[in-house]
């Protein structure tokens, strides 16, 4: 059975856009720092350090790559920034947004089989 995704509904478009957001392994790292609000600089995600099959060690993320990811997740509404103050001046903070995750989880129950 084919879906037309032109014709689907609002919430399964969200649906989609949320979980394209946390399908990959940096980004999930990324989600669970920002339990608690960090800004840029405070935040440390470690990637993989080499090609498939090269090597298993861990490196950290440069800050634009860091970026990149949290950019995708603002997009998605699942991280929120705030002006925020810190010891060397005015920064932005990020946090991760739970209504989205929320919604997501409640969407993603409607999927599973129907109970008689």
């Amino acid at each position: 059975m084919l879906v037309d995704l032109d014709q689907a509904a609002p919430q399964d478009a969200k649906l989609a856009e949320a979980l394209l957001a946390v399908a990959h392994p940096s980004r999930l790292a990324l989600l669970r720092q920002l339990r608690s609000p960090k800004t840029l600089r405070e935040i440390e995600v470690k990637g993989a350090g080499a090609a498939p099959g090269v090597g298993t060690h861990e490196r950290t993320l440069t800050r634009q790559t860091v970026r990149v990811h949290l950019d995708r997740c603002l997009e998605a509404g699942i991280v929120v920034a705030r002006e925020a103050e810190r010891e060397y001046g005015a920064t932005l903070e990020y946090r991760l947004n739970h209504q989205p995750s929320r919604r997501s989880s409640a969407s993603w129950r409607g999927c599973g089989p129907r109970r008689s």
